[in-house]
């Protein structure tokens, strides 16, 4: 009897530890796992922006060199510092060890940095001109000396600049994740510089102005990365202003162009931005920083992309709306529901729950600018009733606020201070 009883409790201890270790490795198993792209992931990526090891003409490369020295060609810059960022993200996929390609070359053929005076006189001209073009007029004037010396050591810069803007071929390629990019910070100050240089420039400054509206204009129907887009939107805006301004002081009567629908929505930036978190998904466990075992046992590169991408196509329908339902779409916006934490992909799922940036305001932007447009060209034409402005077919509605015409944001009111914007579709009267 105490024989059975000992043979009976062994195999139960047999079988609980069988079962256990099954138990492991099925859990295992099911935790290292991934999954397959899902077709609207597959929809979403480009193979034409990810890296082509031959590729030796592009526009991107424009951009990418614009801060070369003046003897040395931006494209030829441009190309070196892509093929050197994939160089290195492609070692890092490859290699036990993370050895960077050298990048002295690259230090030796880019220009010098502005000074740090010439910086605070950037970030000065900048805040006045987010204040009141007035307040950048000003400052212009009082500064003449030191912008005119700016201008003609960053003269070819600058032309570089107007020679990308008249490109309609340029496109944004993909940049490895760890890779810096273009100078945007750089690029915002050759545009300030552009700024200056009209207003210091004798003649009509309202055609002028109007000139360099309407080429970054076009120039936003080319595929543009999110970050791009944003610089060119905020540049638009700001020329409004200073169109208005002289508009008035020279009693010229222009009209700009609006945005189109392509130009409203957010397809190809939102594509950009997407393969750019693509290319992260599958870099992460690669990446000498990365702590094997954590990205072993709890990260999934598929089903992370797959999580994104859910939350990205929200947005992509939402860019394409009509802007009569706009209000109303944002209203029913629902947002994909991620738990805090869970087992399967614990470090992917917390990746996806900070890859995606608050996409709303950048739709928003969109219209605001459109807007300010429509404002801007109704004072320009004397539309002045409103009763009149608010008959349009779109549904905007028209008011007026401290001596300007504004556009109501396609926005619930509640859910603004939330966005944190600081602009608004008004034109001064």
């Amino acid at each position: 009897m105490i024989g059975k009883t000992k043979w009976q409790i062994w195999w139960w201890l047999t079988a609980s530890v069988v079962g256990v270790i099954i138990l492991l490795v099925l859990t295992a198993k099911w935790m290292r796992t991934d999954e397959s792209l899902t077709d609207t992931a597959k929809k979403f990526i480009q193979p034409d922006l990810i890296y082509t090891a031959n590729i030796q003409q592009h526009s991107y490369f424009y951009l990418l060199g614009i801060d070369a020295k003046d003897e040395v060609n931006p494209h030829t810059l441009g190309r070196y510092r892509y093929h050197r960022e994939w160089a290195n993200y492609i070692r890092d996929q490859n290699a036990d060890e993370h050895r960077k390609i050298d990048s002295g070359l690259s230090e030796k053929l880019t220009r010098e940095g502005f000074s740090e005076a010439e910086i605070e006189l950037m970030k000065n001209l900048q805040i006045s001109l987010n204040n009141s073009p007035e307040q950048f007029t000003a400052l212009v004037i009082e500064q003449k000396k030191s912008l005119q010396a700016l201008q003609a050591r960053e003269r070819i810069p600058l032309q570089r600049l107007s020679d990308l803007l008249g490109r309609k071929d340029y496109i944004s390629l993909v940049i490895p994740p760890q890779a810096s990019g273009p100078g945007y910070s750089y690029i915002r100050n050759l545009q300030l510089l552009k700024l200056v240089q009209i207003q210091l420039d004798s003649g009509s400054k309202v055609q002028t102005y109007a000139q360099q509206f309407h080429q970054v204009l076009d120039f936003t129907q080319n595929r543009l990365s999110l970050i791009e887009k944003i610089l060119m939107q905020n540049w638009l805006s700001q020329m409004i202003d200073l169109i208005r301004l002289d508009q008035k002081n020279e009693n010229n009567p222009i009209m700009l162009k609006n945005l189109d629908l392509d130009q409203l929505g957010l397809k190809t930036s939102l594509q950009n931005e997407l393969m750019g978190n693509y290319l992260l998904t599958q870099y992460l466990p690669h990446s000498p920083e990365a702590s094997s075992v954590q990205f072993e046992w709890l990260y999934l590169p598929n089903k992370t992309f797959n999580t994104i991408v859910t939350q990205y196509e929200v947005y992509w329908k939402l860019s394409e709306t009509p802007y009569t339902e706009l209000k109303q779409q944002f209203l029913a916006i629902e947002h994909p529901s991620l738990s805090k934490w869970r087992l399967k992909n614990a470090v992917g799922h917390i990746l996806a729950q900070v890859s995606t940036p608050n996409f709303e305001k950048y739709l928003l932007m969109n219209h605001i600018l459109n807007n300010k447009i429509l404002a801007f060209n109704a004072l320009s034409s004397g539309a002045l009733d409103l009763e009149l402005l608010n008959q349009n077919p779109e549904g905007r509605r028209y008011f007026q606020k401290e001596g300007k015409l504004c556009i109501e944001l396609p926005f619930p009111k509640q859910q603004l201070p939330e966005l944190n914007l600081k602009q608004d579709s008004c034109v001064k009267i």
